[in-house]
């Protein structure tokens, strides 16, 4: 997804040492004397691998106020990082208005064609074996279609806009705006790629209010 989002790409979890000086960069300036809050968005389980489990946001915490914002996959890991962290919430998976679904899954299709990635190629080879019905690979094509004029800089950045046009009129939460503002974090960062649909209402929360995002992205 075209979040506005800064963006730091690794490859594999041996390089979250060198991404965690970057972080730390943040968090050692100081906030009206007071150490400085980052959220940080676990979205998905290697997420959660490549950031609890492997220390980096232990590392992060020692400098900063660090709250999470995670999925839950089970009890077990909810009793770990409430252990870890002073302040945990669920990362909860909010639907959205069709129309916001609809322009996001296009403009996330017209990303994938024109990146044209070995990793975008996969996912448009998996998304034709799912269409496995007429139904569906009418619905397939009609989509692929309705892509491919948006597949370049211009279309996308068009796309980019009426989608968060169209998700801050439609949205279908506060909870987010709402804890941001009470937070006041001087980061918002995304410990997953940009296409983990259920973090998008809490990134761009965060966008609304002004606060600098940051995702870390997977190729």
């Amino acid at each position: 997804m075209m979040l506005e989002t800064e963006t730091v790409t690794r490859t594999g979890v041996e390089t979250l040492g060198p991404i965690n000086p970057w972080i730390k960069g943040i968090a050692e300036k100081p906030l009206n004397g007071n150490r400085p809050r980052i959220v940080t968005i676990l979205p998905r389980g290697e997420a959660i691998r490549n950031f609890v489990y492997t220390g980096a946001l232990d590392e992060v915490a020692r400098e900063a106020e660090v709250t999470l914002l995670s999925v839950m996959p089970n009890s077990e890991l909810e009793d770990l990082v409430r252990a870890r962290y002073r302040n945990v919430f669920q990362l909860l998976d909010i639907q959205e208005k069709w129309v916001v679904r609809s322009i996001r899954e296009v403009l996330d299709m017209a990303h994938g064609r024109w990146l044209w990635s070995k990793a975008a190629q996969e996912r448009w080879r998996l998304r034709d074996d799912e269409a496995n019905t007429s139904s569906l690979r009418l619905k397939r094509w009609a989509k692929k279609l309705a892509c491919y004029p948006f597949a370049n800089r211009a279309g996308l950045d068009l796309l980019s806009k009426m989608e968060r046009t169209s998700s801050r009129r439609f949205r279908t939460t506060e909870r987010y705006v709402r804890l941001f503002r009470k937070l006041k974090p001087a980061l918002v960062f995304n410990g997953s790629h940009v296409h983990s649909r259920v973090a998008i209402q809490a990134v761009q929360a965060a966008q609304w209010l002004g606060i600098p995002t940051a995702a870390f992205l997977f190729p």
